[in-house]
């Protein structure tokens, strides 16, 4: 992937540029199959950090056939804009001394 190769190059040309992990687990791809098996799981002992992650979501998933494949899980650290945005826009519905601003 185009995005994983200038992150790796720019890690080879200085090192201090690693700030999302290596380059080489920046992303995953995940197929049906294995979320079906995560879904199975009864121990999390010997699962990645991915699969930890996946876990409650696959759990409570009432199906997979709803996604598309492969699924493509993002190493992200820090706060994601695109999640904060969406988690306060959720809150702000629920608020009944909300006030509309029209930009």
């Amino acid at each position: 992937m185009i995005l994983q190769k200038v992150y790796e190059k720019m890690v080879i040309e200085d090192p201090k540029n690693e700030v999302l992990g290596s380059p080489a687990k920046y992303f995953s791809l995940v197929e049906k199959e294995h979320l079906q098996q995560l879904q199975n799981t009864t121990c999390e002992k010997n699962l990645t950090e991915n699969d930890k992650w996946l876990l409650p979501v696959v759990k409570h998933l009432k199906s997979l056939d709803d996604f598309k494949y492969p699924v493509i899980i993002v190493q992200e650290f820090g706060w994601n804009m695109f999640r904060q945005a969406a988690a306060s826009s959720l809150a702000l519905e629920h608020l009944s001394n909300k006030h509309s601003i029209n930009l």
